[in-house]
């Protein structure tokens, strides 16, 4: 799992991402923040899921992006692929979504979730996806 939180810390967990992540494979989003209510609460669901897709999904990274973390990311590092995915797909907290890269021509899919938070309900979506 790719957690991105910690400001001065950004950096390396970019690289790691466009090393191991980024143009290779679908990955399994997550953005969140602190300070929303919603988020706070289905914590313990998403927990849940992670665990389960860790898993499941062995091959599968889950990339996690804390809100502070995703407005450093697309203010300091806007050329980076995940900053343009970021901007185009976050419109509210929590966000949730499964994110297939397609090689040839080379493009994200984005699946956003949008269905009850639910841990079996966010298994089953994650489920349609992964190959």
């Amino acid at each position: 799992m790719y957690k991105l939180d910690k400001k001065d810390a950004l950096n390396k967990q970019i690289e790691d991402l466009k090393k191991n992540v980024l143009g290779k494979k679908g990955f399994i989003l997550f953005v969140h923040s602190a300070n929303c209510s919603f988020c706070v609460k289905m914590q313990p669901e998403w927990q849940k899921v992670r665990r389960r897709a860790s898993q499941k999904y062995k091959n599968v990274p889950i990339i996690e992006v804390t809100g502070d973390a995703m407005y450093e990311l697309v203010t300091h590092y806007p050329d980076n692929d995940l900053s343009a995915l970021l901007k185009q797909v976050i419109t509210s907290y929590p966000t949730i979504a499964f994110v297939e890269q397609i090689h040839r021509p080379k493009k994200l899919l984005v699946h956003v979730y949008q269905d009850e938070r639910t841990a079996d309900k966010l298994d089953t979506f994650f489920q349609q996806y992964v190959k």
